[in-house]
C-alpha cells in the first residue's frame, strides 16, 4: 500500500531540497521524493512516499517528533509575530542507539526552519495574507515525522524549532507592520526549555542547521 501526503516548505534560492519532518503517519515507513522551484523563494512540494513494504528493504522505523509550546509566562517574549506562543517538536534519542555509558541527554541534533522575512508593509501583508502558518503557531500539527539525518540519527535526541517571526531568527522583540519579529526570543526560550524539561545542559555535542531562512 502505497499513500501520497504534500509537504510544503518555503526555501531560498536553492535547486535542490530535502523535506525533514511531514506530518506522522503511525507505523508507515517513508522516503522523500522533492520537486523544487529555481526563484528567489521556491515553493518547495515533497511528495512523501509512505509505504508498509519498505521494512523488508531495511528502512529506518518512523520517528515521530512532538510538538511543545513555549511557557510564555517563563519566556514572555517567545512570541510569533501574531503574538502567538513559539513552539519546537521533540524527539528523545533511542536509548538502543547510545554508546555504551553514555548519558541520553549527551548528543542533540537542532533543526531551525525557514521560510525566508517580511521587511515592509507590503511584503508582511502579503505574507499574512499567503503563508499564515509562517506568522502564527496556531495551525501547527501536534506531531511531525522525522526524516533524513534527523531519523537516520537515533542516538540524537532531536529538536525542529517551528518558524513564525519573519526575520531569520534574529529578531528581539521590534513591532513593525502589525507584526512583532521575535525569532532570536523563541530560539533562545527553546533552548531553556529544553534545559529545564529535557536535560539539554548535559549536552557534549550539538549539532545546529536550518533551511532557508534558518540555515543562514
Amino acid at each position: 500500500e502505497t499513500v501520497l501526503v504534500a509537504v510544503d516548505e518555503t526555501w531560498e534560492g536553492s535547486d535542490t531540497s530535502e523535506t525533514l519532518v511531514a506530518p506522522a503517519r503511525p507505523h508507515r515507513h517513508i522516503r522523500v521524493r522533492c520537486a523544487v522551484g529555481l526563484t528567489v523563494v521556491a515553493a518547495v512540494v515533497c511528495a512523501v512516499v509512505v509505504t508498509t513494504t519498505a521494512a523488508q528493504n531495511g528502512a529506518l522505523l518512523p520517528r515521530v517528533l512532538f510538538k511543545e509550546q513555549l511557557d510564555i509566562e517563563a519566556s514572555p517574549g517567545a512570541l510569533c509575530n501574531d503574538g502567538s506562543p513559539g513552539a519546537y517538536y521533540f524527539a528523545r534519542a533511542d536509548p538502543a542507539a547510545l554508546a555504551p555509558g553514555e548519558a541520553p541527554s549527551a548528543r542533540w541534533l537542532i533543526y531551525l526552519h525557514g521560510g525566508f522575512q517580511c521587511w515592509d508593509n507590503a511584503s508582511c501583508a502579503c505574507r499574512v495574507a499567503t503563508s499564515p502558518e509562517l506568522i502564527s503557531s496556531e495551525g501547527w500539527p501536534t506531531t511531525a515525522l522525522a526524516t533524513g539525518v534527523l531519523q537516520q540519527l537515533r542516538g540524537w535526541n532531536v529538536v525542529t524549532v517551528g518558524y513564525c517571526s519573519s526575520d531569520s531568527w534574529i529578531g528581539d522583540g521590534r513591532r513593525a507592520a502589525g507584526l512583532v519579529f521575535n525569532g532570536r526570543r523563541i530560539l533562545e526560550a527553546t533552548l531553556d526549555q529544553l534545559s529545564a524539561r529535557h536535560g539539554f545542559t548535559a549536552a557534549t555535542r550539538v549539532l545546529i542547521g536550518g533551511g532557508g531562512g534558518g540555515g543562514g
